[in-house]
């Protein structure tokens, strides 16, 4: 396995939430275009820093860190955003908590919402966004075999 296969993994159970359909307008790999749309939220997934090492001869473990960036569009007052930023943000870290290992993803033994930054204003022209950003961390575990 891949890390592109973690990170699809997690995009796939973001876009089961309510708000993230079309599954197609919202929620993207590093592609920031799904926000000139108007949509009212976004999720741009992108690399974030990992890890590997051999936990036995033929066995690797892997640490990746997908970064979820969150955009809540500026509709209404602060405190409606505020709110409303809180509320997906709970949404997303409830979902991958009921799926730990990504929804059976192969190789991964563990996944989960580690930690997040403040919120922060995000502009695309003359669109404002409250942003935070997120750390997936997910723990992969595969067999290697060598050439030598």
């Amino acid at each position: 396995m891949a890390y592109d296969t973690v990170e699809a993994a997690v995009k796939t159970l973001v876009q089961t939430l309510e708000g993230f359909e079309p599954k197609d307008k919202n929620v993207s790999q590093g592609d920031y275009r799904v926000m000139a749309g108007g949509v009212p939220k976004a999720v741009i997934l992108q690399p974030g820093p990992f890890r590997r090492n051999m936990v036995d001869t033929n066995r690797a473990r892997s640490e990746w860190a997908v970064s979820l960036e969150l955009y809540v569009a500026f509709r209404e007052e602060l405190s409606q955003i505020a709110s409303d930023i809180r509320a997906v943000r709970q949404a997303i870290i409830d979902m991958l908590d009921k799926y730990p290992t990504l929804n059976s993803t192969a190789g991964v033994v563990f996944a989960m919402v580690s930690e997040g930054s403040e919120p922060d204003i995000w502009e695309i022209g003359s669109r404002k966004f409250w942003r935070q950003v997120m750390t997936v961390r997910v723990e992969e575990r595969q067999s290697v075999t060598y050439a030598e």
